[in-house]
Parts: structure tokens; C-alpha cells; sequence
């Protein structure tokens, strides 16, 4: 929703269909930090094919897909845990019929599960993605 009078966009609330206030600060605003693998100390190693249900208009795995895959293959009682932050770097690309190899490392601290992720193109294995996220207790 165009909001005319201060010139911005206004996300609206995908359930109840109003628009809501946008927080005084963005997350654009900050810098991004750059996110380490986890090659050599993930738990959890899982493989998937980009299918055609996950690519955008220019053949790539959209952006969105790459949370969806960090969901779906965490462990459910950790996944149904609430984020409270998350960080994505997108490092390369991943194009239709690539398997991305998915590793997690998963550690347990006082208030929250930290987990982190990177996917990699199984053919070459190049970084193409890095995941950071918190998830409640």
C-alpha cells in the first residue's frame, strides 16, 4: 500500500489485511555481517533439488526458498521455535535441477538456539548461501 502523504510504502498484514507501522529502523539501515561457514563442523547434512517451484524469473532458486530449505530440513522442535533474529547472506546462485547440500550447526545457549547454516551447490561445492538465526527457547 502506497502511503501518498509521507511518500513511503506500507506493508500490510498478510492474515487480517491492514497495514501496520513500520519500526523506526529497518534492517537495511544496518550493516549486514559477512557469516563463516560450517563446513567440517555441521551436525546435521541434509541434500535437495531445486525444483521448479523454487526458482524466480531468471532460472535461480529464489531468495525465499533458501529460508523455506533452512526450515524444512531443521529439526521440527527446533523449527517450530520462534525466530527472534535471523541473517542470510546469498553468496552465488543456485539455477533448476542443482542439489544444494544443506549443514547445520546447531548450539544450545541460556537463552536461545543458535543455528547456522550454509547451503552449497553439491557440483561445485561452492558456498551459496549462509543462514544465522536465533530461535527462542
Amino acid at each position: 500500500i502506497a502511503d501518498r502523504a509521507n511518500k513511503k510504502l506500507v506493508p500490510v498484514e498478510t492474515y487480517t489485511k491492514k497495514a501496520y507501522k513500520m519500526p523506526t529502523r529497518c534492517m537495511v539501515n544496518y550493516p549486514i555481517p559477512k557469516l563463516k561457514g560450517v563446513e567440517g563442523k555441521a551436525e546435521h547434512v541434509f541434500s535437495h533439488q531445486v525444483r521448479i517451484t523454487s526458482i524466480d524469473i531468471n532460472l535461480h532458486a529464489n531468495n525465499v526458498s533458501y529460508v523455506n530449505w533452512y526450515l524444512d530440513y531443521l529439526p521440527e522442535e527446533l523449527a517450530l521455535k520462534p525466530v527472534v533474529e535471523l541473517t542470510v547472506n546469498f553468496i552465488h546462485e543456485l539455477k533448476l535441477g542443482d542439489t544444494v547440500n544443506i549443514y547445520y550447526l546447531i548450539e544450545e545457549t541460556e537463552k536461545a538456539f543458535d543455528v547456522k547454516c550454509e547451503m552449497a551447490n553439491a557440483g561445485s561445492d561452492q558456498a551459496a548461501c549462509r543462514i544465522r538465526a536465533y530461535h527462542k527457547k
